[in-house]
């Protein structure tokens, strides 16, 4: 699963407890704006398929926002074998916005 988590402003309801949320999927996820996130690595990355549609979306009153895919990524990573059987391979993909930089999200 992919998940991140931002605050719009826009989405607060000041008038709810803080503790009042708003819970839905693809339909709530499809109306709010969502971060243009991308893989820096050479990675093929799609939308996992299923008999659902995978995407479940959380805004709390005070704005902020919990989005949830189920994600298939496959991607290159390197390998020390040194170790085998007991080896550990740890694999770092990076996450960067296509559009907005630091300082806007």
């Amino acid at each position: 699963y992919f998940r991140q988590m931002w605050n719009d402003p826009r989405l607060a309801a000041s008038n709810m407890p803080s503790t009042d949320l708003l819970l839905g999927g693809k339909d709530v996820s499809d109306l709010i704006w969502k971060p243009d996130t991308f893989t820096a690595v050479d990675t093929t990355a799609r939308r996992a398929n299923g008999m659902t549609e995978n995407v479940f979306t959380r805004i709390h009153a005070n704005g902020s926002v919990f989005y949830s895919c189920r994600y298939t990524m496959r991607a290159q990573c390197s390998q020390d074998n040194s170790k085998f059987p007991r080896d550990v391979h740890n694999c770092h993909i990076d996450f960067e916005s296509y559009g907005y930089n630091t300082d806007v999200i």
